[in-house]
């Protein structure tokens, strides 16, 4: 009788670590899933429009002379992570990592000067 619920006890350990496993897997490739298309955040921008771009607390800011121009639920598609709408101001982070966030600032401002 013993035996059979040390195999029971194998068994259900043996399960959850596949369960475990699986997760960890599923949660990389969501994270993967979710990579941010810079290019389709430039294809948003009309530079001419832009007055100037910023980089405050993790956060890329752009200032707009018409905001109405800027399709904001446009930039909801392209993975952001959140947006903040100010008067002519869009703020928005594209991921928790700082780096993936300079990265994309980066992006953009050389998009908006021509480089």
């Amino acid at each position: 009788m013993d035996s059979y619920l040390i195999y029971i006890a194998l068994v259900i350990i043996v399960i959850i670590l596949f369960k475990i496993g699986y997760l960890v897997v599923k949660k990389t490739d969501d994270k993967q899933d979710n990579a941010i298309d810079v290019s389709m955040i430039l294809a948003l921008i009309d530079t001419n429009n832009v007055k100037n771009i910023e980089y405050i607390r993790n956060k890329i800011v752009l200032s707009f002379k018409d905001i109405t121009l800027f399709n904001i639920e446009e930039l909801h598609t392209c993975g952001v992570a959140g947006i903040t709408v100010v008067g002519d101001k869009v703020k928005f982070y594209v991921d928790d990592i700082k780096e993936s966030n300079e990265i994309i600032y980066n992006k953009i401002k050389n998009y908006i000067e021509g480089k």
